[in-house]
């Protein structure tokens, strides 16, 4: 191998040293290009509109950033402050920044000619920087404000004029300086102003002026025309110096719903001021409420007192030393079973018959009502128990005076049921209406078929019920299988009904002049010791 000569020497010596050289030098441009960007996030010039958020807050701003900033009185996080004022300029800024990434820079262009030469934002983590690159300091700030300014202005104006509700303002002397659109119509539809400038007023009975944040209102109504239906307005009105802002919605809607409900409040009062029944109402907290005259008439309770809001435990103590409750042998346990009850009433399963010392019955439901209430109705049911108890009674003796025949009887209804029976037929066939299960005819005549000889008779009794019209008197003669000769009659009642008896009967050997008398039901006849044998079996 050749050795090399002090030229190529020379020469590879200088290019590493070269080589050496350039990479040092571009180790310190990386280096300074680095310290550049941190330096835009930790200490930027002082005549630069730069700031620096983390998330939605300013962490720091140079001193024009922080006037720009602080020129706007818009409470909401800083960062959407910064949105607002710099959005007449930037309209899409709001919606660049919620894109922008970590690592990432956006370059925006202002949208109006001017001072303002653009705007640069970056993400590093959680801090976002944003510089607003400027042609003049003075004037790119001064720009920002009357943007931000104008657009508010003209946000309130569109608002104002565009209202529904009538907006104006009017100056010490009454006199209109300023009406919306809303006004300006509806003044032309009453007066037909057609443009003129000041169109009148049309509120006579105004709202007192007020400058607290709650404005006082009053309610007013005009009228388009003389015998049309009145237009409702609340009106308030506001103090602005040497002049008053009134501004007037539309109540027509509340006003026809609080009649609606005023209406139907009457015509419940008046149902309830003339239900017999007692009405009372307790809250939630259990305080009545509510109340019907009923309620006072059933009860006697003074009216000052029920007026006075008693709760539902001093509602029951003044009814028991009124002697309207019924008397438990420990009134306590029983009051506070009684006010216990609520969670029956309130799904509407309470219900409790009185009997008072008195000998009045009262019966007291509960039923449920809006917000945890509870509704009581307190009935006096006195005659309707009375008229039940009377009617037990007359069936009662009914029944004793059938039972007390000696003749089996027996009623069929028109559908053919068996509806009364008295103890002897009982006795006499098995049957008893209380103990079946809805007997029919059939299953009467079915038992009778079983007690008896053979005979059409049951066969003409089930036709007989069925016949509905032009019917008369039949009797047949049964055959007990205990040797009893029994006379079946079978007489129509009214509505359909079918009364139907069993007499005992004599055997015609046995007719004479010295036959006993005729046997209970159940007691076997004597029968004399000459009478042929043939007549002792009929017997």
């Amino acid at each position: 191998m050749a050795a090399l000569t002090p030229f190529a020497i020379a020469i590879a010596v200088c290019t590493a040293l070269l080589s050496a050289a350039l990479i040092l030098l571009g180790l310190k441009l990386l280096s300074r290009r680095d310290h550049a960007r941190l330096a835009q996030f930790q200490a930027p010039p002082a005549e630069r509109v730069i700031f620096l958020f983390n998330e939605m807050t300013l962490v720091d701003a140079t001193p024009p950033a922080k006037t720009l900033l602080g020129s706007s009185d818009r409470d909401c996080p800083d960062l959407d402050r910064f949105v607002h004022l710099a959005s007449p300029r930037f309209p899409e800024l709001g919606a660049r920044l919620k894109e922008l990434g970590p690592a990432q820079r956006i370059e925006m262009d202002c949208a109006e000619a001017g001072p303002c030469g653009g705007l640069i934002a970056e993400r590093s983590g959680t801090l976002t920087r944003i510089e607003i690159l400027q042609n003049d300091g003075e004037q790119t700030l001064r720009s920002f404000k009357d943007a931000a300014t104008a657009r508010e202005i003209e946000t309130l104006r569109a608002i104002a004029e565009d209202a529904p509700q009538l907006i104006w303002r009017q100056d010490r002397t009454g006199s209109i300086r300023w009406t919306n659109a809303a006004y300006l119509a509806l003044a032309d539809q009453i007066a037909d102003v057609s443009g003129a400038w000041p169109p009148p007023v049309l509120f006579d009975q105004l709202a007192p002026v007020s400058s607290g944040k709650t404005p006082a209102q009053r309610r007013v109504s005009l009228r388009i025309e003389p015998e049309g239906e009145p237009l409702w307005f609340d009106v308030v009105a506001l103090d602005r110096g040497e002049e008053t802002l009134f501004i007037a919605e539309d109540a027509g809607p509340l006003v026809k719903a609080e009649t609606a409900q005023r209406n139907f409040v009457q015509t419940l009062a008046k149902t309830f001021a003339n239900l017999p029944t007692g009405l009372a109402i307790f809250d939630k907290d259990r305080n009545l409420v509510l109340f019907n005259p009923a309620l006072h008439d059933l009860t006697g309770l003074p009216i000052d007192f029920l007026t006075a809001h008693p709760s539902l435990r001093s509602f029951l103590d003044r009814l028991r030393d009124a002697r309207m409750l019924p008397e438990p042998k420990n009134y306590g346990t029983w009051r506070d079973a009684f006010t216990s009850m609520e969670s029956a009433a309130v799904s509407g399963t309470y219900g409790e018959v009185w009997t008072l010392p008195n000998g009045q019955t009262y019966r007291v439901t509960g039923r449920p009502h809006p917000d945890g209430a509870v509704a009581f109705l307190i009935e006096d049911i006195s005659a309707e128990i009375s008229l039940t108890r009377r009617f037990r009674s007359q069936i009662d003796l009914g029944q004793a005076v059938i039972d007390a025949q000696s003749e089996a009887l027996c009623v069929f209804s028109v559908t053919g049921r068996l509806t009364l029976s008295n103890a002897a037929f009982t006795k006499l066939f098995g049957i008893d209406e209380e103990y079946l299960t809805e007997p029919t005819v059939i299953d009467v005549t079915r038992t009778m078929q079983e007690l008896a000889l053979p005979t059409p008779a049951w066969g003409d009794l089930r036709d007989f019920i069925d016949i509905h019209s032009d019917r008369s008197e039949w009797s047949a003669p049964i055959q007990m299988l205990d040797g009893r000769s029994m006379e079946l009659t079978c007489t129509p009642l009214g509505g359909g009904d079918t009364l139907c008896s069993f007499a005992r009967r004599l055997s015609p050997v046995l007719e004479t002049s010295e036959t006993p008398a005729l046997a209970a039901p159940d007691e076997p006849l004597e029968v004399a010791p000459d009478v042929p044998a043939e007549a002792r079996a009929n017997a």
